[in-house]
C-alpha cells in the first residue's frame, strides 16, 4: 500500500502553544494525580471528585424511565476502563450500551456522568453500597460510583456543558514572588490580546467582560490518544477504510506505552500476519487451480473473516496476568478499547457491522476526530501567523453560502433554515467548520486548507463518520474560548489554577500558552494507587 501522509509537523503548532508569549517558564504537569482534577459540568449540576453527593434534591426521585445515570470517579483510568468495571459490577452483557458525554484524561482524577439502561433503582443502590467508602473503593479499584438518578436516555455528543479544572503546575526552584510577577505579567498580556486587530471582532462577537481573556481553542495532544497516533490512524481510516485502520490501531507500537503493552501488540501482530499469509496462500492456490468459484471466494477474504486468528488475538488480550491478581492483560495494560474492537470483530466477522456497532463506532469516531483536530489546529496556526485571516474566511464563506446550500439535492433539506442556522449560530459567533464531507465544510477546506481534503475517501467511512450529523452542516468549533471563573495563586515552586472551560476545550492548551509544559513521567501500572484522596491541594 503506497501512501504519503498529509499529516506532517506538530499536531499542536508552536505558534498556537506560544500564543500569549514565546518566553515561557518550564513547568511540570501531573507530578501527582491530585495535581490534575477534571470535574464534568452537566446542565443541571456540577460533578465533584469526592465521596459527597452532588445531586440537587429534586433529582433524587426515581422516575422509572429505564435509564439511570451515575457519577463515575476515576483515578488514572480511561473512561472505557471505568465503564468496564461498572459493567462487571452489574454483570451486564457486552451488548448493553453504557454511554458518556465524552472521554476524560487518562492520568488525572476525574468525575463524569455515565448512563446505563437499568430499571431497578433499589437494586443498583444496593450494589453500589458494596463499594465501601469513597476512599476504600479508590484505593482498591481506582474507581467509585455515586449519585444514581433517573434520566430520559443515553448521553452523547452535545450533552456536556464543560469541565471544571483544578490544576497545580510545578516550577521547580522558582520562589513565590518570582512566580507572582510572572503570572501577573502573563495575565495582563493575555487580557490585552483580545484588543488586537486580529481578535477585537472575535471578542465583540463573544460579548466578553473586561477581565476575560481569550485563548486558542486548539485541540491538545490528548486528542491523539495515549499512544499519540490517532490522527494518523484516522487518516488511514478515511483513505483506506476499516481494515487498514484496525490493523494500525491494534498493532502499532510506540514509546508512549509500557513494554508489556508493546509485547501484547507484537503477539497480536503474529496472529494478524498469519491471517494475511493464509489469505495470500488461498488466493494463490485458487489462481493456480483456475477455479472461478474459488477465485471469487478468496477475493472476498479479509482478516476479519479469519476467526481462528481473531480467537488467538482475544486469547492474548484476555490471558490472566499472574503478577496482577490474575486480571486480564487488556485491563492491566489499559487496552480496553483494543479488546472491545477484537471482540466485536470476532462476533460480527464483518467490517461494516463492526463499524455500525454503537460501542465501537463511538471509539472509532475518535480516530476521525483526531484527523479533524490536526487540520483545525493547522488552520488556527495560519490565522495567528497571518497567512489566513479569520474574518476574511468567514466573509467568503457567508458570500458563498447561498450557492452552496442551493446546490444541495436532498429534498428533505430546509434550505432557508439551514442557511439561517449557519449564519446565526456559527458565522455570527465567528466559528469555523471541522473538516467533513458536508458541503459547506468541504467548500471551506478546499478553499482555505486543501491539504485536509483526502485524495480518496472510503465510502462506508464517509457515510458513518463524515456525513453523519444529519443536520447537513457538520460540526463547527470556535477558534477561541474564555476560561470562566479563572482563579490562580502562587506558592514556592507551584502555581495553582481553577477554571471552567466549555465542552471540547483543553486545559493543557490554555496552560501551555502560559508555561512550557512537560508532563511528569507516568507510572504505566495500575496497581500503585496513592493515598491522596483526603487532600486535593
Amino acid at each position: 500500500m503506497s501512501f504519503v501522509s498529509k499529516i506532517v509537523g506538530m499536531f499542536l503548532p508552536y505558534v498556537v502553544a506560544a500564543f500569549i508569549g514565546a518566553s515561557r517558564l518550564r513547568a511540570v504537569l501531573k507530578m501527582l494525580p491530585c495535581h490534575f482534577i477534571v470535574e464534568e459540568l452537566q446542565k443541571k449540576f456540577q460533578t465533584t471528585f469526592s465521596g459527597k453527593s452532588d445531586l440537587p434534591l429534586h433529582m433524587l426521585v426515581d422516575l422509572g424511565t429505564g435509564f439511570i445515570a451515575v457519577t463515575m470517579l476515576c483515578d488514572r483510568l480511561t473512561t472505557a476502563a471505568g465503564i468496564e468495571k461498572l459493567r462487571q459490577m452489574l454483570n451486564l452483557p457486552r451488548h448493553v450500551r453504557i454511554s458518556s458525554a465524552g472521554l476524560k484524561d487518562r492520568w488525572a482524577w476525574t468525575s463524569q456522568l455515565i448512563v446505563i439502561p437499568y430499571k431497578d433503582m433499589e437494586k443498583l443502590k444496593q450494589i453500589l453500597a458494596r463499594q465501601g467508602t469513597f476512599e476504600e473503593a479508590m484505593r482498591r479499584h481506582g474507581v467509585f460510583f455515586k449519585d444514581p438518578h433517573s434520566v430520559k436516555g443515553h448521553l452523547g455528543k452535545g450533552h456536556l456543558e464543560g469541565n471544571r479544572f483544578t490544576i497545580k503546575v510545578v516550577v521547580e526552584g522558582a520562589p513565590k514572588d518570582v512566580l507572582q510577577n510572572y503570572m501577573q505579567a502573563a495575565m495582563e498580556k493575555a487580557r490585552s490580546m483580545k484588543n488586537t486587530t486580529a481578535l477585537v471582532n472575535v471578542a465583540q462577537a463573544m460579548n466578553l467582560a473586561e477581565g476575560d481573556i481569550l485563548v486558542p481553542n486548539a485541540y491538545g495532544n490528548q486528542r491523539k490518544g495515549a499512544r499519540q497516533n490517532l490522527d494518523k490512524i484516522g487518516e488511514l481510516l478515511v483513505n483506506f477504510g476499516a481494515e487498514a485502520a484496525f490493523k494500525e490501531f491494534l498493532l502499532a507500537t510506540t514509546s508512549n506505552e509500557g513494554h508489556r503493552a508493546r509485547d501484547l501488540r507484537r503477539e497480536m501482530a503474529k496472529e494478524w500476519n498469519e491471517a494475511e499469509e493464509s489469505i495470500a496462500d488461498q488466493r494463490r492456490l485458487a489462481l493456480e487451480s483456475g477455479d472461478s468459484a474459488e477465485i471469487e471466494r478468496t477475493s472476498k477474504l479479509e482478516v476479519i473473516k479469519m476467526r481462528m486468528h481473531l480467537q488467538g488475538m482475544l486469547e492474548v488480550l484476555e490471558k490472566p496476568d499472574r503478577f496482577a491478581n490474575n486480571r486480564p492483560n487488556y485491563e492491566v495494560c489499559n487496552m480496553v478499547y483494543e479488546w472491545k474492537l477484537v471482540k466485536a470483530m470476532f462476533v460480527h466477522l464483518d467490517y461494516e457491522t463492526v463499524l455500525r456497532d454503537p460501542e465501537v463506532k463511538d471509539d472509532v469516531s475518535l480516530w476521525f476526530g483526531a484527523y479533524q483536530g490536526y487540520f483545525f489546529n493547522q488552520l488556527q496556526a495560519k490565522t495567528i501567523t497571518g497567512d489566513l485571516h479569520l474574518e476574511t474566511m468567514l466573509k467568503e464563506t457567508d458570500d458563498a453560502l447561498d450557492s452552496i446550500v442551493d446546490g444541495m439535492t436532498d429534498p428533505r433539506i430546509d434550505k432557508k433554515k439551514l442557511k439561517a442556522n449557519i449564519r446565526e449560530r456559527n458565522l455570527r459567533m465567528m466559528e469555523v467548520p471541522l473538516f467533513s464531507c458536508e458541503p459547506v465544510a468541504m467548500w471551506f477546506y478546499q478553499r482555505f486548507m486543501p491539504e485536509a481534503v483526502p485524495t480518496q475517501i472510503d465510502p462506508l467511512v464517509r457515510e458513518l463518520f463524515m456525513c453523519a450529523g444529519g443536520n447537513h452542516k457538520g460540526p463547527w468549533r470556535p477558534p477561541y474560548v474564555v476560561p470562566k471563573g479563572l482563579e490562580w495563586n502562587c506558592e514556592d515552586g507551584e502555581v495553582n489554577f481553577r477554571f471552567t472551560l466549555r465542552s471540547g476545550a483543553y486545559a493543557t492548551t490554555f496552560l501551555g500558552s502560559l508555561f512550557n509544559l512537560v508532563e511528569a513521567k507516568k507510572d504505566k501500572g495500575q496497581n500503585k494507587k496513592k493515598k491522596f484522596y483526603g487532600n486535593r491541594r
